[in-house]
């Protein structure tokens, strides 16, 4: 501490992101201070949180027989941050806020049509019932990045020109409108607000043409029925998704489109629930896997393409295409120990060189939430969102019209005589 609000923090070398990873706010040293790091999503103290923010923690309130979690707030009065909107310190304009969890998508769907929610993220429009005019929406545009990773240690896919074989078969923008739900375009592993993108530096996208060019250069011929096969073996490969969720609409899709490329494609889809520790830590998959990454605010995104997080060993091990590349590693680590934003965007766009011409993963798309509201709720405002938890970045602003009543217009003020 350097005074009664400065707080200086020592690193043992450069590290440019570390200003934006600081997301975790001031802990109570003295209720916390002992507990090992892994231990903080478990510690009592989160079922009785005490903070600084617009809110206090209330209560929990379960609801047994559902299964669902409610989480009630009450407005803080001693809040002195400053208003998103206004700029100005200011207390929040509710004086409470509820978070009710849910066991599925289609409950959250049912209690905002009854109007028991004030607002839900993440429906469907034609799910919801409410008359117009009842209830609005909110464009979110996150901050992730969907892929459909290959597995860069596969005897096929560890040939740069099969990926780009492979990748020359898909159709983004054909995906997309598939879908049919809000996104916008991805062309590599970085998004166009991080410093160093370059829209000029691409890499293989949608020309069957040159796909075919690029599987018969590998020695692979159509069979009678079109398909690609190498020394009387047919091309499969397998699709690898969390099931249940939006990526098996996308799984099929992609299925399809490389089917209709001559490729086979086996789909497999997996339980969601533990799909992180059990699919994603392990790389368990054979082929192709279809999933999202959460790409932040900071071109950093050494966690899922150096070939340090491969290793079993690592930390994270979020490199999930198992990719390796002397070139992009050194535009990693040096755009992360560099503080200039020049040279930043110079080494950012060495890494991005390095990786459209290796091509380890194929960009699809970057998803556009919805947040919608009843029309009483006022302060939403359609904006990037970095994460789930920055949708309620701004709820210090917002506010709530609970009643609204007709009166009638006063009597005409008497004329002087």
């Amino acid at each position: 501490a350097i005074d009664d609000l400065t707080v200086q923090f020592s690193l043992p070398g450069s590290f440019s992101p570390f200003p934006i990873l600081l997301t975790l706010q001031i802990l109570p040293q003295h209720i916390l201070g002992q507990l090992p790091p892994e231990q903080l999503r478990g510690a009592d103290f989160n079922q009785q949180p005490v903070g600084s923010g617009p809110f206090m923690f209330n209560r929990f309130v379960p609801l047994a027989a559902s299964g669902e979690l409610r989480l009630e707030l009450e407005a803080n009065p001693d809040y002195h941050g400053l208003g998103l909107v206004s700029g100005q310190p200011r207390p929040a304009q509710l004086a409470g806020v509820s978070l009710w969890t849910v066991p599925d998508a289609d409950r959250l769907v049912e209690l905002f049509n009854q109007g028991r929610l004030s607002g839900a993220f993440d429906l469907d429009a034609g799910q919801i019932t409410l008359p117009p005019g009842s209830y609005q929406v909110t464009d979110l545009v996150s901050m992730d990045g969907i892929y459909l990773f290959f597995n860069n240690s596969h005897p096929w896919l560890s040939a740069v020109e099969f990926r780009r074989a492979v990748a020359s078969g898909i159709d983004q923008k054909a995906l997309r409108r598939g879908l049919g739900r809000p996104s916008e375009p991805l062309s590599g592993p970085l998004l166009p607000d991080h410093i160093g993108y370059s829209a000029d530096i691409r890499g293989q996208g949608y020309d069957p043409a040159e796909g075919e060019r690029l599987f018969r250069a590998l020695s692979w011929e159509r069979n009678s029925d079109g398909n690609w096969e190498l020394n009387g073996q047919p091309l499969q490969l397998s699709l690898t998704y969390p099931s249940g969720t939006v990526y098996e609409e996308l799984a099929g899709l992609i299925q399809q489109q490389l089917i209709d490329f001559g490729i086979g494609v086996e789909l497999d889809g997996r339980d969601p629930d533990g799909f992180n520790q059990e699919i994603l830590r392990h790389h368990d998959y054979n082929d192709l896997l279809l999933y999202g990454l959460e790409l932040g605010p900071d071109p950093d995104v050494f966690v899922f393409w150096h070939s340090s997080q491969i290793d079993s060993h690592s930390v994270l091990r979020f490199n999930l295409a198992s990719y390796r590349s002397a070139e992009a590693d050194t535009g990693l680590d040096q755009g992360r120990s560099r503080i200039d934003p020049d040279i930043r965007a110079a080494r950012y766009q060495d890494f991005q060189r390095a990786w459209q011409a290796d091509m380890p993963a194929v960009p699809l798309y970057r998803p556009i939430f919805n947040y919608y509201t009843l029309a009483s709720v006022f302060g939403p405002r359609s904006r990037q969102m970095i994460n789930r938890a920055h949708l309620l970045v701004d709820i210090v602003d917002w506010t709530v019209i609970n009643d609204r009543r007709w009166l009638p217009p006063p009597p005409p003020a008497e004329r002087p005589t």
